[in-house]
Order: structure tokens, then sequence, then C-alpha cells
């Protein structure tokens, strides 16, 4: 029984990339798309640590510090390795959508719990080995290490991996707690995360500064680990190839591991049946006021979005964020005003303008709403072909919601950005007009890609909210699309003096097109292709 609970997790986790069918057509899908998006990203990453441990690594080995270069690497490791899985942790070990059927069955519940902690060692192992590898291939690269490093390297890549599930346990564990005398807590986990966002944003803001204060500190750096955090010495020491540091360190991350496993396995059953926060509603009459089916649909879809934290974080980040810019803006355009002048004399109406229009529509781009939302109905697929609305008005309220909840801190941000700036009442017009029409654009787009590529028989609603091809799509979309505008504006604004209001009005022009194309085609195939779905 425990190895089919292993293999369904793990059906769980490679689902978005190896779905045995597709929900449209009754087809096998290909996992070609997925594979190639998997490995640009986390190639990209991998890259980006390598390029950090060349950094700082060779300096380190210069002074003999190589100890020092795996504890860094150790902790970056298993911080990420931590910050990549402990927003799914509490979902998959306590929130799944299948525990009441597993408990129900004749399965001992530690067995469910191994089988859940298992694929979540593997999400964590999986980041933490992204920055773990490329910083050991980094050291073998500076340094010809003996014989006995690489096998040390390899222990510790997976022992770390333990070390970060017990880690994302612990908090897990936490959170459900919580989460379970708790009513209203999505909200709240939003605020958490976009402060730990904020906090992280800051820290990489400093990075540069820090490590460079560290690199000419780091004997003092080493002996202030030494004398006040002696494990992570040990770590360290571990990753270089010391048998008794590393024999320390497996033993060590092995007895943790198993007293977390132990504590879990105790709890499991009554956090995952405790209910304390949901308290009983009671009826009281009073009077309606009856609302079309456009309003109701659309508060649908709002309730939707804002119960679920993973939904809100992970599509919509982006409005909680840009009310926060306008109002950084306001506070520091003048200083921006006196620094415009440097770039060059046209600056005012030609890389301003434009930068201003494409930061905005990258923030806009951060909302993917509708990308998960087809995917998001699951099995109860049934509930809204039952309601007596047409197709096109449940998909126009999908693409809507997007819209409004979008729309509104998105425009208000260009209109500030303008204002603050001086832009000018051309640039006034044409970059709200741009900002809309791409928020349009992307809640069309991402409700095509999920369309075309429906997920609705998920078990964790991370599944088609972080590992669906519409997600990864609009993703990538919204992040290179700014870059590929302004890379084609540039040369002629700085060259030539070319208003940029004028490019952002026709560029603005051309998606308002697309917006008009894309439309049609969610009101005419699209409808029935969601009315396929099965």
């Amino acid at each position: 029984m425990l190895k089919a609970l292993i293999k369904k997790q793990f059906a769980e986790l490679l689902s978005a990339m190896f779905a045995k069918r597709n929900a449209r057509t009754g087809k096998k899908a290909s996992p070609v798309p997925y594979i190639i998006l998997f490995v640009f990203l986390f190639g990209y990453l991998g890259y980006t640590f390598f390029t950090i441990a060349m950094m700082f690594g060779t300096q380190l080995v210069e002074k003999n510090l190589d100890w020092l270069f795996f504890a860094i690497i150790s902790t970056i490791a298993v911080s990420f390795g931590v910050l990549g899985s402990v927003f799914s942790t509490y979902t998959a070990l306590y929130n799944a959508k299948d525990n009441e059927a597993l408990l129900s069955m004749p399965i001992q519940p530690w067995k469910i719990l191994l089988s859940r902690m298992i694929s979540v060692y593997a999400v964590g192992f999986v980041y933490e080995a992204i920055v773990f590898i490329p910083g050991s291939l980094a050291y073998f690269i500076i340094k010809t290490p003996g014989a006995f490093t690489y096998i040390s390297c390899l222990v510790m890549l997976f022992m770390l991996g333990t070390l970060v599930l017990a880690l994302t346990c612990i908090l897990g564990f936490f959170v459900a707690l919580i989460a379970a005398r708790l009513k209203n807590k999505s909200i709240l986990t939003v605020i958490i995360f976009v402060l730990l966002f904020g906090v992280y944003y800051v820290f990489m803001f400093r990075f540069q500064s820090a490590m460079q204060n560290f690199l000419d500190h780091a004997e003092q750096t080493a002996e202030n680990i030494i004398n006040s955090f002696y494990p992570l010495y040990i770590i360290g020491r571990a990753g270089k190839g010391d048998i008794v540091p590393l024999i320390i360190t497996v033993a060590a991350c092995a007895v943790v591991t198993a007293v977390i496993a132990l504590v879990l396995s105790r709890t499991f059953t009554k956090i995952v049946t405790t209910n304390k926060g949901e308290k009983k509603k009671v009826y009281v009459e009073k009077a309606y006021k009856a609302k079309s089916a456009r309003h109701a649909l659309i508060m649908r879809e709002l309730k939707k979005f804002t119960s679920s934290p993973a939904y809100m974080l992970n599509c919509g980040l982006g409005i909680i964020i840009m009310p926060i810019a306008a109002v950084a803006l306001i506070i520091y355009a003048p200083t921006i005003l006196v620094h415009i002048p440097e770039i060059s004399d046209k600056a005012q109406t030609t890389v301003v303008p434009m930068v201003a229009a494409i930061i905005i529509m990258f923030l806009s781009s951060m909302n993917i709403i509708t990308a998960p939302s087809i995917s998001l109905e699951g099995k109860n697929l049934w509930l809204l072909r039952s309601l007596p609305v047409s197709s096109a008005e449940v998909l126009m309220a999908k693409r809507n919601t997007q819209l409004y909840v979008v729309s509104v801190p998105a425009v208000l941000l260009s209109i500030v950005a303008c204002i603050s700036l001086k832009l000018g009442i051309l640039n006034l017009i044409a970059i709200p007009a741009i900002v809309f029409f791409t928020i349009m654009l992307s809640a069309n787009l991402g409700l095509v890609l999920n369309l075309k590529h429906p997920n609705l028989t998920w078990t964790n609603v991370n599944t088609p909210i972080k590992q669906s091809l519409p997600v990864f799509v609009m993703t990538f979309v919204g992040m290179l699309s700014p870059m590929f505008i302004i890379g084609i504006y540039m040369p002629f604004g700085l060259i030539f003096d070319f208003p940029a209001w004028i490019y952002i009005a026709f560029v603005a022009v051309i998606f308002a097109v697309l917006c008009l194309v894309t439309t049609k085609w969610i009101n005419k195939k699209g409808t029935r292709i969601l009315e396929e779905l099965q």
C-alpha cells in the first residue's frame, strides 16, 4: 500500500508534464513543452547560482577557507529549498483534497503521511539541488579536490534535502495548527508572503555590497561562525570532505528527520480532521436584491480567487505591488526628475515614458488570473454547466474578473506615473491605454491557453496554479514581451528622438486588434471547447 501511495504522490507531482489524457480531446498530451520550460527555468537558476559561487568561491579558496565556501553554499541551498517548497508543504501534507478519502480507507495514517513527506522531500530536493550542484561544480573548477570530496558532496546533496524536509515540515506543522483555528486565512497568508517578498528584494538589492563586505572580512566571519554557529562549521567541513564532520552531519540530519516524522505521525490525523476555525452559520432572514447573471458570475470568480492564497500569490501578486509602486513613485518622483536630464536632453519624451510604460506593463502581466481558471473548476465543472447561463457568459466573466481587478491599480499607477514624472498629456492618454489593452490581451490569452490545455483531474490545487502549461507560458510571455517592445523602440528613441507616445499608441492599437480577435475566438470556438470538456 505504501508503494501505491508513493506512486500516486509522484503521479500528482508530474501530472502537469505527463498527463495521460487531454481533458478536451481525450488524446495523449505531449510532455515536450513542459520539459523545455522546466529545463529553461531551472537551467537559468542553476547558471545564476553557479556564477555567484564562482564569484566568492575563488577568493575563499585562495584564503584556504574551503569549508566556509561549502557552509555558504549549503546555507543558500537549504534556504532556497525551504522557500521553494514551504508554501506547498502545508497543502501537500494537511490540506490535500483526498485526505478524507484516504483516511476513510483501511490505510494506516503514518503511511499516508510518509508518502506525502517523500513527495515534499522530492520538491525540496529539486530546489536545493539547483543551488548545491552548481556550487559544487564551481568548487571543482576552482580547485581540484581529492576523490573523497566528490563522495562527500554527493552525500551532502541528499542529506541537505532531509534538512529542507525537516524545516518545511516544521513550518507546515505550525501553519496547519493555525489554519485549523482560523476561518479567513487567505488574506493573512498573502500579507505575510508579501512582507517576506519585500525582505527578500531588499536583501537582493544589497546583496552585492554585502557580499563584497563579507569577502573583505572573510577570516573574521569564519572565526565568528566557529565560535557562534559551530554546526554550520561542521556542515562546511563535511562538504569539504572531512570524514568525521560528514558522519556527524549525516547522523544529525537523520535524527532530526526521524524526530519530525515521529511528531507528525502522532498529530497528523488530529490536525487533518480538526476544523475549529469554521463556525456554523445561522440563517437570518433578510431581503436580497436581485443581481444580474453577469454580476453573479464575476462575484463567483472573485470569491474563488480571494479564497486561495496560492491562487492570489502566483496569479495576482502584481495587484498588491502596483499600489505600493504608486506610493513609492509619489515619494521618489522629485529625486527621479533631478536625474532625468543626465540621461539625455530628450529623455522626458523618449526614455522615461517608455520605461514607465514597460514597468507598468510588466507589473500588470504578473497577474494571470485566467490562466488556471478553467482547470480550477476541476471535477465540479458540471456545476458550472448546470447554471442557467451560456458558455460565452461564463468565459467572459472569467476574462472580465481579471480585467476589472487588475486594470484599476494598473491604470491608477499609469496616471500617477505620468503626473509625477511630468510626462505630458499625450503620454497620459497613451500609457494607460497600452496598459489596459495589455491586461485585456493577457486575460484573453490565458483563457485561450487554459481552454486548449486544461487539467480537470487534479487533487492538489497547486497543480493547475503552479504546474500547468498555461501558467508557465503566460509567465514567460509577461516577462519577455515588455522587453521585446522596449528593445524595438530604444534605438529609434535614443538616436532619432522619436517621441515615445507615438510608439506606445501604435502598440496599443495592435494590442486592441489582438484583443478583438481573441475575444471573438473565445466567444465562438472557446465556448464549444468548454462544452466539450470532460
